[in-house]
């Protein structure tokens, strides 16, 4: 018995050193074997793997939807696998691995598994389809799968890409995106078939459907064409660069820049395209470092809280843009009858509004640095908050519009104060208004009111040479020294008077002549403190150069002319009612008469029956069929057919 035991250990011994070796040994090489789909194959392993109670064998497919092991095949030395579908070029792994060897894991002494490795090839495809579109951005990726016909095609094929600088395809059908654009992939079969999708590439920065963003080097830039989304305070895509973000880019093709587009950033240069149409709701807000802003001829649209930025010194805009002007950087309406936006950060304690403005748009003086505003007559509006600067005081007219809207401000519980500016000891310079037609000549006064009493006094008037044209200057001497200067080219009127005396003065000061050379509208004329040849004048110190004399703090307002092309009258001549009706018109004006005549006839019931055009001309004859139930002749002086603007007041005449 002792001796069977020995035996028995001894040729376990044996059984341990020799199978690792003989299993390694028995590893083929690397051959390929193709099976056509359908067909069944043996694998014999040519070992012996042994029994249930030593080595025991487990048999493996790498895709069993491709090549599936036939029947139950555990601790067999011996399997068959029958191909099921093609593997479309790729190689199908049956393993065999041992599992343990007379209950004990052995795998530090056995070397692995057998491998066997199988291509599954299909009939020729009679088609091979593709999803005709994708779309991925350019950090993903995508599975293109082809289908084939017929079940038991095929399915190895090849891939390419139209674009590969848009989207890359590797040789399995994995779609890369690379950048924005649109590339075509293609499948090839075996047999020549082609399927084709095509693949949109979307930025991963979008910032609108067709808007996208980057950063570099501090530079925000925002690219493509549209409309950009809206945003909220912190909740850009590009939040996270605010502190880098230095200058901001906006590319030709973009027409909007949602709310809160560059809020929070640490921007001082913004760059904006012509083809911008509108800016949304605090697009600069909480923008430290940006002073100046350029609005583009495009332009048309400004929400209240557009230009925000606490810093914000300068606005300026495009002469081409038909919607929007600045002045001193100050924006305004095209004919600055509306002031829109006091820049937050603009430097000085006191402005005045131009004598040309009606209305103060919302939001338009939100919590500036002034200390006063001066608000003239000609304000009729103020638009909610239009006037909202804490501590401000307003100087206006009693009953005016700029008093509801400080007892509004107040209501809200914030502090304003208003004061009358008649009261007899506010000093006000003013340029007044004048009217007058395109062609004639109009006077505007300088007026000095509130005066208490000064020894040296310096103005400066500023026109628009582009619409006026300076013809004559007349001041009062006020028994002072009195000197003007006059540089036409530039459009500026300097006036200076100097006394040893206090002059108490308050009127006239100066009446300027001007001949209206420009079309209809408001043209500025603005009164503002003279800073002297070498600028060394300051505005409220200087002025009174002997301190025996009041102090004179001055305060600017200024004026407008307003013109209109003085275009005439119409006159309906000789009138005959017959079958026919003839008549003529006679335009008289008093400047040149062009554009376009139209006679128009009407039934009672307001229809209109007959029309007839002309040319323009001092004398003009028309004959329009005469209509069953004409009731009246109305003649119009169009400037052209296109604009449909009247040149004078239609002449009708009942029939």
């Amino acid at each position: 018995m002792k001796r069977f035991v020995s035996v028995l250990l001894a040729c376990a011994l044996l059984c341990v050193v020799w199978m690792p070796m003989a299993y390694a040994e028995s590893t083929p090489e690397r051959k390929i074997i193709y099976l056509a789909v359908g067909d069944t194959y043996t694998i014999d392993t040519g070992r012996t793997i042994g029994s249930n109670e030593m080595l025991k064998a487990n048999w493996y497919s790498s895709d069993s939807s491709k090549l599936k092991i036939v029947g139950d095949n555990y601790g067999k030395d011996k399997s068959d696998v029958r191909a099921v579908a093609s593997s479309g070029g790729k190689i199908i792994i049956i393993s065999v691995e041992i599992e343990e060897y007379w209950g004990f894991p052995w795998t530090d002494l056995i070397p692995g598994k057998l491998e066997y490795f199988f291509v599954i090839l299909g009939e020729d495809p009679q088609s091979i389809t593709l999803p005709p579109t994708a779309e991925l951005t350019d950090t993903a990726s995508l599975k293109l799968t082809p289908e084939f016909t017929p079940e038991k095609a095929e399915t190895a094929c090849t891939w390419s890409s139209s674009d590969t600088s848009v989207a890359t395809v590797s040789d399995t059908g994995m779609v890369k995106g690379v950048s924005k654009g649109t590339a075509v992939i293609t499948a090839e079969a075996v047999n020549g078939l082609t399927a084709q999708c095509t693949v949109t590439v979307k930025p991963t920065n979008v910032c609108g459907d067709d808007l996208d963003w980057s950063v570099a080097d501090g530079v925000l830039t925002i690219r493509g064409t549209g409309a950009m989304y809206d945003y909220t305070v912190d909740g850009t895509p590009w939040a996270k660069y605010n502190d880098e973000i230095t200058s901001v880019r906006v590319s030709e093709g973009v027409t909007r820049v949602g709310d809160f587009a560059f809020s929070g950033s640490a921007v001082s240069e913004v760059s904006l395209p012509e083809s911008l149409l509108e800016l949304g709701d605090e697009v600069f807000f909480d923008c430290p470092n940006l002073q100046q802003l350029h609005l583009p001829a495009g332009v048309r649209s400004l929400s209240s809280d557009s230009l925000s930025g606490y810093a914000l010194k300068c606005i300026s805009v495009s002469g081409e843009n038909p919607y929007f002007s600045a002045h001193d950087g100050v924006l305004y309406n095209k004919d600055m009858t509306a002031l829109v936006r006091y820049p937050s950060g603009k430097e000085g304690a006191h402005y005045c509004v131009p004598g040309c403005v009606e209305r103060i748009c919302s939001n338009a003086f939100y919590q500036t640095c002034l200390d006063t505003l001066y608000v003239p007559e000609t304000v009729s509006e103020i638009e909610y908050f239009g006037i909202s600067t804490s501590g401000l005081t307003v100087y206006g007219t009693k009953g005016s519009a700029a008093e509801q809207a400080v007892t509004d401000y107040i209501s809200y519980g914030f502090t304003m104060y208003f004061s009358d500016i008649s009261l007899a000891d506010y000093p006000l310079v003013r340029a007044g208004s004048a009217a007058g037609h395109t062609g004639g000549t109009v006077s505007v006064p300088v007026m000095l009111s509130g005066n208490p009493g000064f020894a040296n006094l310096n103005l400066q008037i500023s026109y628009d040479t582009a619409k006026l044209s300076l013809k004559d200057v007349q001041g009062e001497t006020l028994g002072a020294l009195y000197t003007e200067g006059v540089d036409t080219d530039a459009g500026l009127v300097n006036l200076s008077w100097d006394s040893p005396d206090n002059i108490a003065y308050n009127g006239i000061l100066a009446t300027l002549t001007f001949e209206v050379t420009g079309l209809s509208g408001r043209t500025p004329i603005g009164v503002s403190f003279y800073p002297g040849l070498d600028g060394g004048y300051t505005d409220g110190y200087d002025v009174n150069y002997t301190q025996n004399f009041q102090p004179l703090e001055l305060h600017y307002m200024s004026g407008d002319v307003f013109s209109d092309p003085g275009w005439g009258t119409i006159a309906i001549t000789g009138l005959t009612a017959e079958e026919t009706l003839r008549f003529s018109v006679q335009l008289t004006s008093e400047t040149e008469i062009d554009g376009v005549l139209a006679a128009a006839v009407y039934d009672s019931g307001g229809r209109l029956c007959a029309l007839e055009l002309h040319p323009a001309a001092a004398s003009t004859a028309f004959e329009l069929e005469q209509v069953p139930d004409a009731s009246r002749l109305s003649v119009l002086w169009l400037e052209s057919l296109e604009s449909l603007k009247p040149r004078a007041e239609p002449e009708e005449l009942e029939l």
